[in-house]
C-alpha cells in the first residue's frame, strides 16, 4: 500500500451580525499523512479583524496514530488555544487507544491533561463511540 498525504487550506472574510463593522479573516491549514496504519495529521487556524492583535486567535494540533494489535490503536496528540483577550494560550495533551470494529465504528478511550487551562477545556479520562458515515 502506498502513503496516502492530503493538504487543506481555507480563508473566510467575514462580519458578524452581533459585532457589525468588525471585518474578521480567518485561514486554515491542515495536513493528513497515513501508511501501513500509521498516520500523522495537524490542522492549524488564525483569526484576526480589523480591531487588532487583542482580538486574535490562534488554534492547532498535532496527532500521531500508531497500530498496536489487530484493530486497536495508540493516539498521540497536542493542541493548542490562544484565545481573543488577555488570558495565555492552553495546551492540551492527550494519550489514548481507540478500537476500530470497522472503518465507520470507532470506540475510543483518552486521558487529556492541559495547562494553563483558564478556560475548562475538559480534562480526564474521556470515552467516546463514533459511527462515521
Amino acid at each position: 500500500m502506498r502513503p496516502t498525504l492530503q493538504l487543506g487550506f481555507s480563508y473566510a472574510n467575514f462580519e458578524q451580525r452581533s459585532d457589525l463593522g468588525n471585518r474578521r479573516n480567518l485561514v486554515g491549514a491542515d495536513v493528513f499523512w497515513g501508511h501501513n496504519g500509521y498516520e500523522i495529521s495537524a490542522e492549524a487556524a488564525y483569526r484576526f479583524s480589523s480591531q487588532g492583535p487583542e482580538s486574535d486567535e490562534l488554534g492547532g494540533f498535532v496527532q500521531g496514530v500508531a497500530p498496536l494489535v489487530g484493530k486497536l490503536y495508540g493516539i498521540g496528540r497536542y493542541e493548542y488555544y490562544d484565545r481573543a483577550g488577555p488570558t495565555s494560550g492552553v495546551s492540551l495533551w492527550l494519550a489514548g487507544l481507540d478500537h476500530r470494529w470497522s472503518r465507520a465504528v470507532i470506540v475510543k478511550a483518552e486521558f487529556s491533561q492541559g495547562v494553563h487551562n483558564r478556560i475548562d477545556v475538559p480534562e480526564g479520562f474521556l470515552l467516546s463511540f463514533a459511527v462515521l458515515f
